[in-house]
């Protein structure tokens, strides 16, 4: 049955998406071959911030730690504002001369700009191409020849390393991302890119087997290569990871991600931020991994779920902490780490904050809350003679992958102050 009125509800009447179309024109007849690439059928990347903003419009989506955000106004984002900033962007390619399948360069690191430009990319059914700043100059000219993209967005502060292989391709900057500089020559800065477009949906076809990213290997053992990312399987990476992520709290809308290794080209992106995204919580990023700012933005954010990286930066994040031993650490519930085992030692110290102990396992039990504590950032009173079961999960997204461990516990030590806005004071 479909409400189109207060009638019945009590509750005034907002619709969703696009409009359905007349039964009439709905294929209830063919069983195979069938193709979802209608706004309110289908599978696509682009489409979940507005989906999110039918039950959590005014929740943070995403915000940005110092340095990972170029204009202000993006230093803290709703779903609703994300889903308008994309949406702009989306139009402002076409306004471009691009056309759905056209490839869109990135040559940044973590910003919310870049963050959510890729979602603006999927939304005009174009192709999202991060590149690694660091690769050499060659490897990048060989990359962008590759690609052949149409357009580009470049951080300010990379411009000089990505200067000699735009030149020698003779692809031009369309927008600048304001960190570390302003405008590169001859372009519009990214919020400029975005002044006067429109904030409605694009109308663009899309299947969920369309690619919305090419992605390229790291070009340890060759030249990088190219591969080709769906809308479906940045959907399922992302749920995959959004069960394990909100593990352990009251209700998976409580969960407040922090990370600071790369998210633009790197195949993380997907897996830990669209997966907080799914969840309906909140993405914290900061612009590039060190121990010391990552232990600020775990205590100032309240954060539940932290994605570490290797054992190596976990073992000196853990050192960090031991140092300020004054940081509240109690909201946080996972730890994700990958590419190896974390020492026993170590294991043992990056949870002691906590009054937990940490196992290595093939089980993915959720942990079992203590009578006394409750169980995760919203639990019971303050006790230190209780210590709740942990729980590990390894799981590998692609064969591929490295093997990535979560580690979740339930903090004893979880009083539940309300949890603070995201958003940057003024």
């Amino acid at each position: 049955m479909s409400v189109t009125s207060s009638d019945t509800t009590g509750l005034p009447f907002a619709p969703h998406g696009s409009d359905l179309p007349d039964a009439s024109r709905i294929d209830v007849e063919t069983l195979r071959g069938r193709r979802a690439v209608n706004r309110w059928e289908r599978t696509a990347l682009g489409d979940v911030f507005e989906r999110l903003t039918w039950s959590y419009p005014d929740q943070v989506a995403v915000a940005g730690r110092p340095g990972a955000y170029g204009d202000e106004r993006f230093a803290a984002v709703t779903y609703r504002e994300a889903d308008e900033t994309a949406n702009r962007l989306a139009h402002a390619l076409a306004a471009a001369g691009l056309e759905p399948g056209d490839r869109v360069l990135l040559v940044c690191e973590n910003s919310i700009e870049a963050y959510l430009a890729k979602f603006g990319i999927a939304k005009a059914g174009m192709v999202a191409v991060p590149l690694n700043p660091n690769l050499a100059p060659d490897v990048l000219e060989h990359l962008i020849r590759l690609a052949e993209p149409r357009f580009a967005l470049v951080d300010a502060e990379l411009w000089p390393r990505a200067e000699a292989p735009f030149a020698a391709t003779g692809l031009t900057v369309g927008a600048t991302i304001t960190v570390g500089g302003g405008a590169v020559a001859g372009s519009r800065t990214f919020t400029e890119l975005l002044d006067g477009q429109p904030t409605t949906e694009p109308d663009v076809e899309i299947h969920g087997d369309d690619i919305f990213q090419l992605l390229f290997t790291s070009g340890t053992t060759a030249m990088p290569k190219g591969v080709m990312l769906s809308h479906t399987y940045a959907h399922l990476a992302g749920m995959n990871f959004a069960l394990s992520l909100s593990r352990g709290l009251p209700h998976e809308a409580d969960l407040r991600l922090v990370t600071f290794l790369p998210l633009i080209y790197h195949i993380g992106d997907v897996l830990f931020p669209l997966g907080a995204m799914l969840a309906g919580g909140t993405v914290i990023i900061g612009r590039r991994p060190a121990p010391g700012p990552v232990a600020d933005a775990l205590a100032e954010e309240r954060a539940t779920a932290l994605w570490a990286g290797s054992p190596q930066f976990v073992a000196a994040l853990t050192a960090e902490l031991e140092s300020r031993p004054e940081l509240d650490l109690t909201s946080l519930t996972t730890l994700v780490y990958g590419w190896g085992a974390l020492s026993p030692a170590c294991s043992r110290t990056s949870t002691r904050g906590s009054g937990t102990s940490s196992s290595r396992s093939g089980s993915s039990a959720r942990p079992r809350p203590s009578p006394a504590t409750g169980s995760g950032p919203r639990g019971g009173r303050r006790c230190t003679d209780a210590v709740p079961r942990p729980s590990t999960t390894w799981g590998c997204p692609a064969r591929c992958s490295p093997p990535t461990s979560s580690t979740s516990w339930a903090s004893p030590y979880a009083a539940n102050p309300a949890r603070p806005s995201t958003a940057r004071p003024s």
